[in-house]
């Protein structure tokens, strides 16, 4: 026995000699088995599940038309800025809409432009669609303009975003069932549809693959200790600068990454605060945020934006923090552009309360909670949301409060701290009764993903879904007026606009398209009725000027019809290319002839050559008596047109005037001989 007992303490003495003489090293960072060919191989098996679901959700979307709410401008308004040359320069020196300094999103639509012009309509026929519809909104005869390769990037950004989603948090230490569950919840939740359906939703996945790709390469460098840290180092920059120059916002990469770093590295002494690595990183990002700045300062130069900005917008978009809560665990009355309601604020100012409690009492009730995890949540949810919050953009009012598709970025946030809840409860994610609840989940987001992408089709589906879904709002008949208008469904139009009016009877913009509907159906009385009052609402708006002039015109007020006309022109005769030939006409009428030729000569300037402005100008000159000028026009017309019948008979006309009759019969001869069609008064002149 004491032989045993000696042996033991020996024993004891060794084992703790042995506790003594090696250190524990120290592990760097939340560590996962990424590396391990098994985890390898699952990675890639949730991925491609991920990437199959995504695709398949949203691949129709691809052969749908523009829904003209912002789309119409990346596609059609900057469609020769996206052709030229030197737009690729050009991109870091101007900005989207009013300030919005985002080049990299701007460079999307310049590849998305250049690779359309590869396109045919079998791309369209393939698919059984119809192309002429399909094309809608663009112009027939210039695939730059179709909105295919538009929406096909969309898709593509959202499939590369969510396998992203799924990696990065398998990449910081989550098991990987659990992260491919809520990786299949991100991929199908109806918040982000419009992101993946919706032109104009592109730029927060874009913004969101570059944010979580620098986040990856950030926490490897953190984690390397070898001469390859300095690549992962110099890819994370790269990475950042994209974030940065894709939306303003990727600038909140910078607190979202300190705090991580702090709770994850420096708290638990992994790392010095004051390390070498953390210096190279702050250093870094101030030195990319100068030079992203000053290129901003550079491009906004002399901009005045007349939108809300800072802490005023940020009274009026507070509610947002609570509606992006709300939607996110309870994805009800989804729509792209949303408006704040009382039902789903409390929703999410109650799901809030329960965080924040959970937060706090959490451990006093025994209950693993770690709150400096979930703060990192907290933090990534509020850092990228704020910032949209700092902007209440003009004129909305009546329209919306908040994108859906600005959730797709804070909403990882959001799972972080789900992830953090779950984790305390010791939730097995390979129990049958989890996998039951889970895969429900996931089926009921892609029921309702997978049909409201419909809601994205066309013009009218997507603003026929903003009536239904706001009756009360005036701006959704607008548009889906305007919808009805550009299909010459008129009375269809009228009625919107009249719903609309109903709802706000100062929206002078529903009188202005109700002007444009009796302008169409030759109702002039009351096409001026409605410009007036578009005046009396807005008395410099150029539109309403135009339709004005317009009507007037067709009830024979030449006069005043040229002068409202002439006003719209010096406002931006560019979105009316005919105005100067309809001006011209006007003052033709009225015999005011310096101002018609005048007008008549501002047309041929953007379109040379315009034969019925060549003998336009020659038939006033004629009424002004100066008939060698008259002659000149006529012939600048038959050079162009040999054939044009109005020259020609109009030159005999000139000659027999001119009493120049050995003239005529050589002219009439000629025409005969081209084919020309004698009109019987020139005829009589041979005779």
């Amino acid at each position: 026995m004491a032989k045993t007992k000696i042996q033991n303490s020996k024993s004891q003495v060794a084992v703790k000699s042995s506790s003594k003489a090696v250190p524990v090293k120290k592990k760097k960072g939340p560590v996962s088995h990424f590396w391990t060919l098994n985890s390898l191989l699952l990675l890639f098996v949730f991925s491609a599940v991920i990437f199959s679901t995504a695709y398949f959700t949203y691949e129709r979307a691809m052969y749908y038309s523009l829904v003209f709410c912002d789309d119409n401008i990346f596609v059609l308004d900057y469609n020769e800025f996206n052709k030229s040359d030197d737009a690729v320069s050009k991109a870091f020196k101007r900005t989207i809409g009013t300030s919005y300094y985002r080049p990299v999103l701007d460079l999307s639509f310049i590849n998305d432009c250049r690779m359309s012009k590869k396109l045919d309509s079998t791309i369209y026929t393939s698919k059984g669609m119809n192309l002429d519809t399909k094309i809608k909104g663009g112009h027939r005869d210039d695939p730059t303009t179709w909105p295919f390769i538009y929406k096909r990037t969309n898709i593509w950004l959202h499939v590369i975003g969510s396998v992203l989603v799924f990696i990065f948090f398998v990449f910081i230490g989550y098991r990987q069932v659990q992260s491919f569950i809520f990786g299949m919840l991100f991929t199908l939740h109806p918040i982000l549809s419009p992101a993946a359906s919706w032109i104009s939703g592109r730029n927060d996945s874009l913004m969101t693959i570059f944010v979580l790709l620098s986040f990856i390469f950030m926490i490897s460098y953190l984690r390397n200790d070898k001469w390859f840290s300095w690549i992962l180092l110099l890819v994370h920059f790269l990475m950042f600068t994209i974030a940065m120059f894709t939306k303003e916002i990727g600038a909140m990469f910078v607190p979202v990454a300190a705090t991580y770093i702090y709770i994850f590295w420096v708290r638990t002494e992994k790392l010095k605060l004051f390390s070498l690595k953390n210096v190279l990183l702050v250093v870094g990002w101030g030195l990319i945020g100068i030079v992203w700045n000053y290129m901003r300062q550079q491009a906004i130069k002399g901009i005045k934006n007349p939108d809300t900005i800072g802490f005023e917008a940020l009274m009026k978009n507070y509610p947002t923090f609570a509606v992006f809560v709300s939607k996110i665990f309870l994805p009800l009355k989804m729509i792209a552009l949303s408006t704040f309601e009382w039902p789903t604020i409390l929703a999410g100012v109650g799901l809030i309360i329960l965080i924040v409690l959970f937060f706090i009492y959490a451990p006093k009730y025994g209950i693993k909670f770690d709150r400096w995890r979930g703060f990192v949540g907290a933090s990534w949810f509020l850092w990228f949301l704020v910032p949209t919050l700092m902007v209440r953009i003009v004129y909305v009012d009546d329209f919306f409060d908040y994108a859906e598709h600005r959730a797709y970025l804070p909403m990882i946030g959001m799972i972080w701290m789900i992830f953090e809840i779950i984790n305390s409860f010791k939730i097995d994610f390979k129990k049958p009764l989890t996998i039951a609840i889970s895969s429900i989940l996931i089926i009921i987001f892609f029921y309702n993903s997978y049909n409201y992408v419909d809601k994205f089709e066309d013009r009218k589906h997507f603003w026929g879904h903003m009536v239904a879904t706001y009756p009360y709002k005036s701006r959704g008949y607008l548009d889906l007026g305007k919808a009805y208008y550009v299909e010459n469904e008129f009375k269809e139009a009228e009625e919107c606009y009249f719903k609309g009016i109903e709802r706000n009877p100062n929206n002078f913009n529903l009188y202005i398209d109700l002007s444009a509907v009796y302008l169409r159906l030759g109702e002039y009385a009351k096409s001026i009725e409605k410009a007036e009052y578009a005046l009396k609402l807005d008395p410099t708006n150029m539109i309403a000027k135009y339709n004005l002039g317009k009507a007037y015109l067709s009830t024979g007020k030449n006069k005043e019809g040229a002068d409202y006309l002439s006003v719209a022109a010096s406002m931006g005769w560019q979105k009316f290319p005919g105005i100067f030939f309809d001006i011209g006409q006007g003052y033709f009428r009225s015999k005011e002839y310096p101002k018609s030729i005048e007008a008549y000569n501002n047309h041929l300037k953007i379109m040379p050559n315009h034969v019925p402005t060549l003998t336009q100008i020659g038939f006033v000159y004629a009424n002004m008596n100066n008939f060698d000028k008259a002659l000149e026009y006529f012939k600048m017309v038959m050079d162009i047109e040999p054939t044009n019948q109005d020259a020609w008979n109009n030159t005999a006309r000139v000659y027999n005037i001119t009493k120049k009759f050995n003239l005529i019969g050589p002219l009439i001869q000629q025409m005969k001989a081209r084919g020309v069609t004698i009109h019987p008064d020139v005829a009589k002149m041979q005779r």
